[in-house]
């Protein structure tokens, strides 16, 4: 098993997903540009906290997400990983989803594997309920399951495990400020924005707690955001 987690300058959770992997050997895709032709981000600082993870650094230039995530697919076809983790840089592996992506490669029982996720919003003290539908490929086999863009793969074997089988931590909307509104105006779905949503939905709801529809593309996918006291967080 090996993991490839492609990054910019979105680094805060970063030395958090390496450590998840309890040591498994980790490559760092830092893209030195943004994409769609936004303004570079500090992406040596990517590169820093990578190695100073233990993770292995790859470095270029990928103008959209769709090409920095083939790379990573021809980079592994490359070098023959038959099992491929693929978090983002602000996904974080529950030991429990680890310990089932591992014996599923020890048996080579997918293609594809698909999990479950627990999505925080603005801090890991805030949940969003019920729990979000889409479930994100996390392993793949590059020699086998066929790349159809972002996070789509074809495969004779797809597995999707349910959260009984552990989760996957989504930090996508947790963070400073500076970092959602980077986010929004930098990744590959800017274009789809709902109109307004930083001001009535990610501003409005530090007032309103019991705010709906949350997701910035597509409302209905974030149903609201419950708050779990420290302790009892998820994550």
């Amino acid at each position: 098993m090996h993991a490839a987690i492609i990054c910019h300058d979105d680094s805060l959770y970063l030395g958090a997903v390496i450590e998840a992997l309890e040591g498994l050997p980790a490559t760092v895709f830092v893209n030195e540009v943004a994409w769609g032709n936004a303004e570079p981000g500090d992406w040596v600082e990517t590169a820093r906290i990578a190695q100073a993870c233990g993770a292995s650094v790859i470095t270029g230039c990928w103008a959209t997400e769709e090409a920095h995530r083939l790379a990573v697919i021809q980079w592994a076809q490359q070098q023959g990983i038959q099992h491929l983790l693929i978090p983002d840089s602000d996904e974080i592996l529950s030991p429990d989803l680890l310990d089932s992506l591992r014996k599923i490669a020890s048996t080579d029982l997918s293609d594809a594997v698909y999990c479950t996720m627990d999505t925080y919003w603005k801090s890991p003290e805030y949940v969003i309920e019920p729990r979000e539908r889409l479930m994100p490929a996390i392993m793949v086999n590059p020699l086998s399951a066929g790349y159809h863009g972002i996070r789509q793969f074809s495969g004779t074997r797809p597995l999707m495990l349910s959260h009984e089988h552990g989760v996957l931590h989504h930090l996508s909307y947790a963070g400073p400020e500076s970092r959602i509104a980077r986010k929004v105006s930098t990744w590959s779905h800017k274009d789809e924005l709902v109109a307004d949503w930083w001001k009535d939905i990610w501003l409005r709801w530090d007032g309103e707690r019991r705010l709906r529809n949350l997701h910035p593309t597509v409302p209905v996918a974030y149903g609201e955001a419950i708050r779990r006291p420290i302790g009892k967080s998820r994550l």
